[in-house]
């Protein structure tokens, strides 16, 4: 789907502040991964084509998923698991048809800690590798940080992996502007 950039793009410029950094009564305004996010697909949703093969949702719970039940794959430390257990924020395909996986995202703020984040690409690695996803996007969002930097803190095997398995890494520095992909270079 050649337009999933571009509609990302425009979506993620029209997210308004209040969605972005949300004001606390009391304090400074705090980065909520929900509130950016439901906004986030509300702004895709109006840009989305009518004539698209594909639908967007968001946070489709796969748990009585007849085939990704039965995806199992190894957890850090061992423990097994499977697919069906995974929540993607958005998922980019033609349900009822597996062969029709387009993307996922994972949404992180930029004050997620390194385990978060390592978590969501484990995710975007799982649908991949197991769901046949195309393509696999990790959106960052927030203020005040170097975001090359902090992506790459998390290692250079994990780095090297994600871009080997497609994995696409994208900021949003702040509210009215646009998405940027991150080339990374590990």
């Amino acid at each position: 789907m050649k337009a999933l950039n571009k509609i990302l793009r425009k979506a993620t410029s029209e997210i308004d502040r209040k969605y972005f950094e949300v004001e606390i009564d009391g304090g400074d305004p705090v980065l909520r991964e929900r509130v950016y996010c439901y906004e986030l697909y509300h702004q895709m949703r109006t840009l989305w084509p009518n004539s698209c093969k594909y639908t967007l949702t968001g946070e489709l719970d796969k748990k009585s998923h007849p085939i990704l039940k039965d995806l199992e794959f190894e957890r850090i430390g061992g423990t097994r698991s499977n697919l069906s257990m995974k929540i993607p924020d958005l998922l980019v395909h033609v349900p009822g048809d597996m062969a029709e996986n387009f993307a996922v995202i994972e949404v992180k703020h930029v004050r997620s800690d390194n385990a978060g984040i390592k978590k969501d690409i484990e995710t975007l690695s799982l649908f991949i590798e197991k769901a046949k996803y195309e393509e696999g996007i990790l959106l960052i969002f927030g203020p005040g940080v170097n975001m090359e930097e902090k992506i790459q803190s998390l290692g250079v095997d994990l780095l090297n992996s994600a871009l080997e398995k497609g994995i696409q890494f994208w900021v949003h520095e702040k509210a009215g502007s646009s998405v940027r992909n991150i080339a990374m270079n590990p």
